[in-house]
């Protein structure tokens, strides 16, 4: 039974991994070079939409770099199982969230792929102490230096505490994880069933308190994460499938992400 649970688990996360796309940019002077920002997932193959954050193309404070090099987006689309073969696809900004940092964006394509979809839940639902854990492309740059390879890093967790705004609408959740940069725009999802619950968007860092590295601007990390409600993404989708059917006349009253 024990070894049934873990053979369970494992084919989870791989599943897991092949939804969630790291997110870069071309480098102008040297278009054979991609800066790592952030992750996104896949939340609808047919459509080529991935959900992510959007400070990875309006960072605060704002860059001039991200700003004027939005059409150099892209997205690193896995084509092999045993991780050979990766394309990185243009990748465009379809709608966003800014107060929740928040966005849907759209791949070039993701036909001659095996990227996987990962399915929405409702925040709403989510309580303190659920086992989470998130997926993404941290520090993939420096791992990739180091001669590992592009490098998904699975983190777990529970939640430890939800946080509302004046109208006691869901707005955080923390989970007991340290996110590090690159994760901007991973899923959180229930540990139990990948389920999305929240989308990594908050990496809690202080000054370092090592003497000789106090005149960096080095930060160290805090055993804390935070993540916005995935309810954002929907309502996201909801605005998406409403723009449509006023286009064309029809009527509805759900959305389908896919």
């Amino acid at each position: 039974m024990l070894i049934s649970v873990f053979n369970n688990r494992e084919k989870r996360i791989k599943k897991a991994k092949l939804a969630v796309l790291a997110i870069g940019y071309i480098i102008p002077d040297d278009q054979s070079k991609i800066m790592i920002v952030g992750s996104a997932f896949v939340i609808s193959k047919n459509k080529n939409r991935v959900a992510g954050c959007y400070h990875i193309i309006n960072p605060d404070p704002p860059t001039s770099f991200a700003i004027t090099n939005v059409p150099n987006l892209r997205a690193l689309v896995p084509i092999k199982a045993d991780g050979s073969l990766y394309e990185w696809r243009p990748l465009k900004l379809i709608d966003k969230d800014k107060e929740n940092d928040v966005a849907i964006y759209e791949v070039d394509t993701l036909a001659n792929s095996i990227v996987e979809e990962l399915k929405l839940g409702n925040s709403d639902n989510v309580k303190e102490g659920a086992k989470v854990c998130f997926i993404g492309y941290p520090y993939a740059a420096v791992i990739m230096n180091e001669g590992w390879g592009w490098t998904e890093v699975l983190n777990t967790g529970v939640v430890s505490t939800i946080k509302f705004n004046q109208d006691q609408k869901r707005v955080f959740i923390l989970v007991d994880a340290i996110n590090n940069p690159g994760n901007s725009g991973c899923p959180l999802m229930f540990e139990r069933n990948n389920v999305v619950v929240g989308v990594m968007t908050n990496a809690f860092r202080k000054p370092t308190e090592l003497e000789k590295y106090k005149d960096l601007d080095i930060r160290e990390p805090m055993h804390v994460g935070g993540a916005r409600p995935i309810n954002a993404v929907r309502q996201l989708l909801d605005n998406l499938s409403h723009k449509l059917l006023t286009e064309t006349g029809q009527q509805t009253s759900r959305i389908d992400p896919k």
